[in-house]
């Protein structure tokens, strides 16, 4: 079996370039996984949208690979929900879909980071 970057691969040039990097490795550096996240209020404000506060990208950086099955992949992905499954071999990211890519992704560590954005003026 030989071994190729994601980048030989039918449509992997195109995520790379569009992720600036290789987004997920099984050795050396990190590959990462960054989901844009807010709490919206259950008040409406004068307009009658939905009041969007505390925004935030939360970065997954993967180290040690172990499995991916994503399927659905769009222009926009909204994730319905994460769940965080911890087992010997590894911890499991699953990825809830309202609208794009929804499955999982494997890898031996996971570590979480955060960026807090400004609350602006954002409503739905």
């Amino acid at each position: 079996m030989t071994k190729v970057s994601i980048d030989r691969i039918s449509g992997g040039a195109e995520l790379c370039t569009w992720f600036e990097a290789a987004p997920l490795r099984t050795e050396g550096a990190a590959g990462r996984v960054v989901a844009h996240t807010l709490k919206m209020m259950s008040g409406l404000d004068s307009q009658g949208y939905f009041m969007l506060t505390k925004h935030v990208d939360v970065t997954f950086a993967l180290f040690g690979l172990v499995d991916v099955g994503l399927t659905r992949f769009a222009q926009l992905d909204l994730a319905r929900g994460m769940e965080i499954e911890v087992t010997e071999s590894g911890i499991t990211l699953r990825f809830g879909s309202v609208q794009g890519a929804q499955g999982w992704i494997k890898a031996k560590r996971i570590e979480v980071s955060f960026a807090v954005k400004p609350d602006h003026e954002r409503h739905a």
